[in-house]
């Protein structure tokens, strides 16, 4: 049996509830690490899907299970799995988030190879069979990757942050590892470090203001499980019941009372956690403002997204007007200009697929502008031979083994 230390070099803190069926793969995934010196914390939420039986079943003295004595909001959670944390180096990984075997090897090297205190990498992203499009299950989307290191400024990210032009390596907690110095120069700045709503972007912005620099590999090191426990994903496609019950477990009338308009949107909640962040660190952050033409053709393009598949937006429409009202004309201008130019973009598109070669063409081109917008690989697994997440991750390894960056 392996002993660990007490001290362990590295933290891996897996915040989980309900969702057993996912959290074996990734404690696999963990468990699978080439490297040797680090402990695994499965904070378990309140799950009543037998998550510690799991833990169990598997039976590995690397793993710890800990519970809170009562359910708790996310970000709570998160934090609570951080007071137990015994490593040097520090780091996120959901259950729905799947280590490949390299990770924490590639992380070690380049601790040795530099003066850094928070390293970030790139992830895959696959779609689980249970997701809503039936078109998108069993499909693994693999970004365009150099490989090498380089280092990149605290500035020039908190900047793209604020704008809402996230860059594809924002050191958020779900894909970096920050030495323990660094969370403790930013908790002393802040009551707590996963703070409200959104704990991911929150662990961003903290550590952001407390580095000047970090380092970032260039090349996938883990797989994003997409299904419908996704909060992020499922709540910006169709408000689930997954982001419904996250928002519940806050008790508290306004999630979002910083933000311009309250809608349940993504969007706000980055927003939000930025305002938050901003508002606890002036000094730091003071300099930083929100991109409002950014902002609103977020949210609009959000709540679109919701009325395609079948969410009443006629309120969150109301709020986005009534708070548009008080931006300046620029911002006005910009949003009627975007919806104008959606209202004759999907009278054509209408048009299109009004006959099956139309709709087939509309999909094609659809999913070649994707392709050229963000320059990643598409795999499906019926044609790769993977049919499940842990068949997936065995093959996207060999992949970024193979593809030899």
């Amino acid at each position: 049996m392996y002993l660990l230390s007490d001290k362990p070099k590295y933290s891996i803190l897996v915040p989980t509830r309900g969702r057993a069926h996912l959290l074996r793969h990734a404690l696999e995934g963990f468990l699978a690490q080439e490297s040797d010196d680090y402990e695994v914390i499965v904070c378990d939420n309140w799950s009543n899907d037998g998550t510690e039986d799991v833990v169990k079943d598997i039976g590995n003295s690397r793993i710890r299970y800990i519970r809170p004595d009562r359910p708790l909001s996310m970000p709570e959670n998160w934090e609570y799995a951080l007071g137990h944390a015994r490593g040097e180096w520090i780091t996120v990984s959901t259950d729905r988030c799947i280590y490949l075997n390299s990770l924490l090897d590639r992380v070690t090297s380049v601790i040795e190879d530099g003066d850094v205190k928070v390293i970030a990498w790139r992830p895959a992203a696959y779609y689980l069979d249970n997701w809503y499009e039936p078109a998108l299950r069993g499909r693994l989307e693999i970004p365009a990757c150099t490989g090498k290191v380089f280092e990149v400024t605290s500035r020039e990210t908190l900047e793209q942050l604020f704008a809402l032009r996230e860059g594809p390596a924002v050191p958020k907690m779900l894909n970096s590892i920050c030495h323990r110095s660094v969370l403790e120069t930013a908790r002393q700045k802040l009551p707590v470090f996963f703070f409200r709503p959104n704990p991911d972007y929150a662990a961003a912005v903290a550590v952001l203001t407390a580095v000047d620099r970090y380092a970032v590999i260039d090349d996938v090191l883990f797989m994003s499980c997409i299904g419908k426990e996704s909060i992020g994903y499922s709540g910006a496609y169709n408000r689930s019941t997954a982001v419904l019950q996250y928002v519940s477990e806050f008790r508290q009338a306004s999630l979002f009372p910083r933000a311009p308009f309250g809608a349940l949107l993504v969007a706000n909640s980055i927003v939000e956690t930025l305002f938050s962040g901003r508002e606890q660190m002036p000094k730091e952050l003071g300099q930083y403002s929100i991109d409002k033409v950014a902002y609103y053709l977020a949210c609009c393009a959000e709540i679109e997204l919701l009325a395609s598949n079948g969410v009443d937006v006629g309120t969150d429409w109301r709020c986005l007007y009534d708070a548009l009202r008080n931006e300046k004309r620029v911002v006005q201008r910009a949003v009627r200009t975007w919806r104008a130019r959606r209202y004759v973009k999907h009278r054509v598109i209408d048009l299109l697929t009004s006959t099956a070669r139309g709709k087939a063409f509309v999909e094609e081109m659809r999913e070649r502008r994707y392709l050229e917008r963000t320059g990643i690989t598409i795999v499906r697994g019926a044609e790769a031979g993977f049919s499940d997440a842990a068949e997936c991750v065995r093959w996207l390894e060999t992949y970024v083994i193979a593809r030899g960056v």
